[in-house]
């Protein structure tokens, strides 16, 4: 009864269930044909391609795990981020493997006749600073960005381009505009279909839900309109004082709060019910310092971020 024992505990219990599942494992394997897709890389470094070709293949056998969990280590890049130009060097060959895994995974989906069953996300244990380095590498940031793939998926960009001020550091982050609390809680809700009950229990909480999938939004150009007509942009930006927020109320409820480039709310400008029209909302900064910070604004069904520097 100690903490080694408890972890070597939980071992042997892995290791007894994987070989429990070893059977249902292979004849997936054997069920699914040979990787239809051309695509995938046939370099001996791209290990994401290799992971991903044997995912296809346990899902087109009939594998109902729900989650598969793949990995493409090396963008720690403290040191040599970059060639001469920021096409070449470790990390642009990093993303180019990356992508041409994902490339091929998609099209072997396709070929197998799966895409529908299959929506893929990627995301980074940490995030980059803006600026490089004296080695020419980026520390670990706060923000970065999540890519999801499928045919299922709305697509396009969510969020805006940050806005950088000339005045960076080395200890600078991007500012983060969606919580990633809130994607998955958007897929648990949508994808896996999970009741409210069990989005409560499983996530402690509640997060602003994103529209992410076609099958739950009928009209993607209407929904944005929507979203553009509730909610201006901030002005001035960047600000000194005092800033207004142009808002459209249905006579509904309406939050807006700031937040800064770590996530930390800072701010709650107002959560209230307004009354149905246009409204002028005013943003004071009060003590807020200098920086880059993201103004999160929803109503019901609807969210959008901007981004605001404090001079």
């Amino acid at each position: 009864n100690t903490p080694a024992g408890n972890e070597l505990k939980f071992l042997r219990l892995v290791s007894q269930q994987t070989q429990l599942y070893n059977t249902s494992i292979k004849n997936a394997g054997i069920a699914a044909p040979a990787n239809l897709s051309t695509k995938y890389p046939v370099t001996p470094d791209n290990s994401l391609g290799d992971q991903l070709k044997i995912v296809a293949r346990l899902i087109k056998g009939g594998l109902k795990t729900k989650v598969y969990m793949v990995n493409l280590g090396g963008f720690d890049t403290h040191a040599a981020q970059t060639g001469t130009d920021t096409t070449t060097g470790a990390h642009a060959t990093l993303l180019n493997r990356l992508s041409a895994g994902i490339a091929a995974f998609q099209d072997d989906c396709i070929k197998m006749g799966i895409q529908d069953k299959v929506t893929g996300l990627v995301f980074s244990e940490f995030g980059r600073r803006i600026k490089s380095n004296a080695s020419g590498g980026t520390d670990h940031g706060a923000g970065a960005p999540v890519i999801l793939f499928g045919t299922e998926l709305m697509g396009g960009m969510y969020g805006t381009n940050p806005i950088i001020p000339a005045n960076v550091t080395t200890s600078s982050n991007v500012p983060m505009q969606y919580d990633f609390r809130s994607i998955y809680y958007s897929i648990m809700k949508d994808w896996f279909e999970l009741s409210d009950a069990a989005l409560t229990n499983v996530m402690l909480n509640n997060y602003p839900y994103m529209k992410l999938f076609k099958s739950k939004t009928t009209d993607i150009k209407a929904d944005k309109n929507i979203n553009q007509e509730k909610f201006g942009m901030v002005y001035p930006n960047p600000m000194e004082s005092h800033a207004s927020i142009p808002v459209f109320s249905d006579g509904e409820y309406i939050s807006i709060k700031v937040y800064d480039n770590i996530g930390r709310e800072v701010q709650n400008v107002m959560e209230r019910t307004l009354e149905k029209g246009n409204h002028i909302i005013p943003f004071d900064r009060n003590n807020l310092p200098a920086g880059n910070y993201s103004i999160q604004m929803m109503a019901p069904h609807l969210k959008t971020q901007q981004s605001i520097i404090l001079k």
